[in-house]
């Protein structure tokens, strides 16, 4: 444990990457720097701040705070040596046992998650393909959790055999519109794609485009990051899930002000900060159910209020019997009615989290559908923390 010191004392060094990830976490780093008066920020690369602690003795000794990806193991251990407060961002096979440094990072398997869910829910791909462009060691780490997550989810959902990756970096070297398309072609339709990021699904988007294949019909496709110009500009616009780095930063900056203060560096933590939702655009908008009766019951459920939904109302909105409506309702989208059901509880359970200060005992008592203990047990499946965790980390930003 070191002596408290005041954070307004030390010089924070943030992160200068120019990708979408590192821009709005440095703008909500900065931010919150700026509310709590922390003004002495610099803006440097991970090999700049390790140049500059190799040659300088009195940066090193002087009150320095780090906030960055990991390049280089040398830089852990100045942090060691000297004792300085440092998060690191993303996971490194680097942070190993011996070196207690915090990180944040977005959490890369509920992504996943949320992609093969949606696709999951849709109930039309014959074939699910995760597509990425990347090799160094360094970088790869967070895609490879977002690669078996994809495949984990589907194959619990029964998808065994019908589950692919493709890296764009491995393909033979030739024409890259050519060499995808003949690598997808064997691969049976409709074919649901979730791309690493937004940038790899526009260039998916493109090749399918020269290929002359349909999208969403013949492939369906799905980004990270909701990167508006890329998104919205795309030969087809894209459906992205929309991840909230900008407030990463924040609880970044939170933490680090904390560890200053309380004189405590060596901080056993990781930070998670979870997905917001799929922003749907033209590359996976999913279709209407043929069946009216089911289109009317989805209606219902998407709007009735909570107090009247129940499975008997949306028997009588949609028009038909219980038993066709149950048969042609799990046909028509992936999931019972009682599954639908459900997944709206648990919308509105996470807009009461978010945007008011009930208790949870009385958040569950509104819902009056399910138990608290189911509600509770359902809410950490879908989203892989308790209600309770996911109230705090709407606070701590």
């Amino acid at each position: 444990m070191n002596k408290s010191r005041n954070p307004k004392d030390f010089w924070i060094t943030i992160t200068d990457g120019n990708n979408l990830f590192d821009a709005e976490f440095r703008a909500g780093a900065m931010a919150r720097a700026s509310e709590l008066g922390l003004n002495r920020i610099r803006i440097e690369g991970c090999e700049t701040i390790l140049a500059n602690l190799e040659s300088s003795e009195a940066l090193r000794e002087s009150n320095l705070a780090i906030i960055c990806h990991l390049r280089d193991k040398k830089l852990l251990d100045f942090i060691k040596q000297y004792n300085i407060p440092a998060i690191l961002l993303g996971f490194s096979q680097h942070n190993a046992d011996e070196y207690i440094i915090p990180s944040c990072s977005t959490n890369n398997e509920a992504i996943a998650q949320i992609a093969a869910d949606y696709f999951y829910e849709q109930n039309r791909f014959a074939s699910y393909v995760y597509v990425d462009a990347f090799t160094s060691p360094d970088w790869d780490w967070w895609t490879k959790i977002r690669r078996e997550s994809f495949q984990r989810t589907l194959q619990e959902h029964g998808f065994n055999d019908s589950v692919y990756h493709l890296n764009l970096l491995d393909l033979p070297p030739q024409d890259d519109a050519k060499r995808f398309l003949n690598n997808i072609k064997d691969i049976p339709r409709p074919i649901a794609i979730f791309a690493c990021n937004d940038r790899v699904a526009r260039e998916i988007v493109t090749f399918c485009d020269i290929g002359s294949l349909h999208v969403p019909d013949d492939i369906a496709v799905l980004g990270v990051d909701d990167e508006v110009c890329i998104c919205e500009n795309a030969p087809t616009s894209i459906s992205s899930i929309k991840v909230e780095h900008h407030r990463l930063g924040r609880i970044a900056i939170n933490l680090m002000h904390e560890m200053i203060e309380s004189g405590n560096y060596n901080v056993n933590r990781r930070i998670l900060c979870p997905p917001v939702r799929v922003v749907e655009r033209n590359s996976t908008s999913r279709q209407e159910p043929k069946d009216h009766h089911v289109a009317r019951a989805l209606n219902y459920i998407r709007t009735a209020h909570i107090d009247l939904l129940n499975v008997e109302n949306i028997v009588i909105a949609s028009g038909s019997s219980r038993s066709y409506l149950q048969k042609h309702f799990k046909n028509e989208t992936g999931r019972t009615i009682l599954g639908a059901i459900h997944n709206r509880l648990l919308e509105d359970v996470k807009r009461m989290l978010e945007g008011t200060n009930k208790p949870i005992s009385e958040i569950a008592a509104i819902t009056g559908l399910v138990s608290f203990s189911s509600l509770c047990t359902l809410f950490k499946r879908k989203y892989g923390i308790s209600m309770k965790e996911y109230r705090n980390k709407q606070h701590n930003c």
